[in-house]
């Protein structure tokens, strides 16, 4: 018994410091969107993104870039087209091929080179489509983050000035959390008004 209580005091004396020291490192993306379009609306999605360590924006850095793809789902009879990257970080290499609801394999990212856009903030506005709805169907539509087509999962990397050396989410160790936007497609001003029209007419001829 007193071996067995050596042998655990020994292991919890080199286990323990190597569990403190060990760090949660995992980027976040999220999108913002407006709450509301009216239908036939087009409007503006910004990717946001950051990369943490134990739940603290890292701040030793930068933001390098993203290769992904960009999904639409929900009631799709009440979406219509999604554009490339129109905006965001400096080089956009692909911007990414519309095909149906979906925004496949752009390559979006920033460098500190001379004469480029270099941005530092954290969180970082990373990339910005625009989404157009159709006039005639209202619902609601999802927009998330998806792998390009050659990979497992979205690659988002960051530069840690601590090391000289990227980090990416294909990293082991290293996690990935994505927030969705949901936004909700009401009926045009018209078409509402319409629709208060024909229920006060069917409302009238019932008398």
């Amino acid at each position: 018994m007193a071996r067995l209580v050596v042998i655990l005091a020994a292991f919890l004396t080199f286990t323990l410091p190597s569990l403190a020291l060990a760090q949660t490192r995992e980027f976040r993306a999220w999108f913002e969107a407006p709450q509301t379009v009216v239908a036939g609306e087009t409007f503006q999605v910004w990717m946001w993104a950051t990369y943490e360590e134990d739940g603290t924006p890292a701040s030793d850095g930068w933001y390098s870039g993203v290769q992904a793809s960009i999904e639409v789902s929900g009631t799709l009879a009440a979406f219509d087209t999604i554009s490339n990257v129109r905006d965001g970080l400096p080089f956009r290499l692909p911007p990414g091929t519309p095909d149906g609801p979906w925004l496949r394999d752009f390559l979006v990212f920033q460098a500190p080179v001379p004469g480029s856009p270099f941005n530092d903030s954290v969180p970082l506005p990373v990339l910005m489509v625009e989404v157009t709805t159709r006039s005639s169907t209202t619902g609601w539509l999802h927009i998330d983050l998806r792998p390009a087509s050659d990979q497992n999962l979205p690659w988002l990397s960051w530069w840690d000035d601590r090391t000289s050396d990227w980090i990416n989410t294909l990293d082991s160790g290293v996690g990935l959390m994505t927030s969705t936007a949901t936004i909700r497609v009401i009926p045009a001003p018209a078409s509402a008004a319409l629709l208060g029209l024909a229920v006060f007419s069917l409302s009238r001829r019932r008398r």
